[in-house]
């Protein structure tokens, strides 16, 4: 009887924890529909780039707007709980930033060059689930200021971490 309870529990306990991880969405028009945090309708086609931001975020539009120059069609999705998506989509703490892009299934994080988003789409490592400038650094693409030395790529997946490519330049 004891491991009906247990095992009645952890099924009770799972129910919950996706419960809480869904949010609300809002849609281009601004109305808010419950639902999982990233829809799959949501992930993006090969030539879509959908990114999850906050509402208060400035540097997020600027980097939007460096992609759109850049000849990538953008989907803007504003979300009131960015942490979830991050989570959802595995993208590890140590990298975070201030936006999450999806790319044909892979997860772009922070302020990535062109550069960078083109290398992997073409040629992803293996086992990475998507790429990421962790944080947000002065120079960065939709950040002010000016770069203070190369610019580092990581690779993030099951594996972890890992170095992906290193820019000294970008497309501005």
């Amino acid at each position: 009887m004891k491991g009906k309870f247990a095992a009645a529990l952890l099924l009770l306990a799972g129910a919950v924890a996706a419960a809480a991880v869904a949010v609300a969405l809002r849609d281009p028009a601004g109305q808010r529909a419950a639902g999982p945090v990233v829809a799959p309708s949501e992930r993006g086609t090969t030539g879509e780039l959908v990114v999850y931001r906050s509402p208060s975020c400035g540097c997020c539009g600027e980097w939007l707007a460096y992609v759109q120059r850049h000849g990538f069609q953008v989907r803007d999705v504003v979300v009131d709980d960015l942490a979830a998506v991050k989570r959802e989509l595995g993208v590890p703490e140590a990298v975070w930033s201030c936006h999450t892009a999806v790319l044909g299934g892979a997860v772009i994080e922070g302020h990535v060059p062109v550069e960078a988003i083109r290398a992997f789409a073409t040629a992803p490592l293996p086992g990475a689930a998507g790429i990421a400038v962790p944080g947000m650094p002065a120079g960065s693409p939709g950040m002010t200021g000016g770069l203070a030395g190369p610019l580092q790529v990581v690779a993030f997946g099951a594996a972890g971490v890992e170095p992906f490519m290193t820019l000294e330049r970008f497309a501005p």
